[in-house]
């Protein structure tokens, strides 16, 4: 049997990755910030928390994974002149730092020829709202660069950069005129679904994406805003 391995199973992507791989025949793998979500096997994780990640990884270290995802981000919203000093840190701490340190200690639970997905945002391409969680995601693209350079003989890194997501906890922030004028301003006039995200993580992992290792795929409709 293939296993998954999702990083934040609270997340729109998440919840539509973990159904399609019960789907798919996967034994899924995930885990928790607050509280259990699915019926699958969860472990609880702070990757703010250098002693959440040592926990988790224990608990772990013996499994052996075809996909590992990362969804887990921190999002406070604000403009960068309206942060405090401790949400940029746990930004960073969540986002960027905890991340490298779990990639970093989970190496020999990747099987050779498996496939990590990292979700990333278009808003640190497209410039956003929120200045300091662009800032992190354009460091986790980095991340996923140097992953590709140096594991691409045991895994592919693909790093995915989402638009807006129809029913996302980012989404239902905004307000009515800035949602229309992000329809405007996408060519294709909706937005992304979860369960294509999805759909399109499952394809990634199939040896014709093989050469795909190390690259950013935007999945935002051509965003211009």
């Amino acid at each position: 049997m293939k296993n998954i391995l999702v990083i934040g199973n609270s997340s729109v992507i998440s919840k539509k990755v973990c159904l399609l791989g019960k789907k798919k025949k996967f034994k899924v793998f995930s885990t928790y910030f607050k509280k259990k979500i699915n019926k699958g096997i969860e472990f609880n994780l702070d990757l703010s928390d250098e002693e959440s990640i040592k926990k988790f990884i224990k608990k772990i270290e013996f499994l052996k994974f075809d996909i590992v995802i990362i969804t887990s981000a921190v999002l406070v919203g604000k403009g960068p002149e309206k942060y405090t000093r401790n949400e940029i840190q746990k930004v960073l701490k969540t986002n960027v730092i905890g991340i490298s340190i779990l990639i970093s200690k989970i190496i020999n639970c990747f099987k050779n020829n498996s496939t990590l997905i990292l979700i990333s945002s278009s808003s640190y391409m497209n410039g956003g709202y929120d200045v300091i969680y662009s800032i992190s995601k354009s460091l986790l693209s980095t991340l996923g660069k140097s992953f590709a350079k140096n594991f691409g003989n045991k895994f592919k890194t693909i790093c995915l950069l989402p638009g807006l997501i129809d029913g996302s906890n980012q989404l239902k922030k905004l307000s009515k005129s800035r949602i229309n004028y992000h329809k405007k301003n996408t060519p294709v006039k909706k937005f992304l679904k979860a369960e294509d995200v999805a759909r399109i993580i499952f394809d990634l992992h199939n040896k014709h994406w093989l050469s795909a290792n190390g690259a950013e795929i935007k999945l935002d409709g051509g965003y211009k805003g």
